[in-house]
């Protein structure tokens, strides 16, 4: 229960802080940079998603621990991403490489473990997805 409390305070207290920056860019890079601390995950990616393009998504931020990478757009066939789109939260704990193996992001990023939730707008329409994700650990 402490540690819920803890993230509480820290999302709300982001949000009081950086909910009404101008520039929508920097709210999705400073919000995936705060997941990533707050949650100790490798990566976050905040996608947008389109019905007028229903088969892709495309990135808005992906944080790397300590960088931004380039944004991408890619297929949804064959991603854990497909399976939160118009949705539900998902959880895949490991092994997820296994799982898709057609992903082909997956084993570039060296992916294990993944989380997502979908976003709806206000209308309940599908407009893209938060996702988590974790590398496979080695000890080299």
């Amino acid at each position: 229960m402490e540690k819920n409390q803890t993230y509480l305070e820290a999302t709300l207290k982001f949000i009081s802080q950086k909910g009404y920056e101008t520039d929508d860019n920097e709210f999705f890079k400073a919000t995936s940079k705060f997941l990533s601390e707050l949650f100790n995950v490798d990566y976050v990616l905040i996608n947008k998603y389109s019905a007028k393009t229903p088969k892709n998504i495309e990135t808005v931020t992906i944080y790397n621990r300590d960088r931004f990478i380039p944004n991408i757009s890619y297929d949804l066939a064959n991603t854990p991403c497909e399976n939160v789109i118009n949705k539900v939260f998902c959880v895949y704990p490991n092994n997820v490489q296994a799982l898709f193996p057609k992903d082909e992001l997956l084993a570039q990023m060296n992916i294990d473990s993944y989380i997502a939730t979908p976003l709806w707008s206000s209308t309940r329409q599908s407009i893209g997805l938060i996702g988590y994700a974790n590398k496979i650990w080695s000890l080299s």
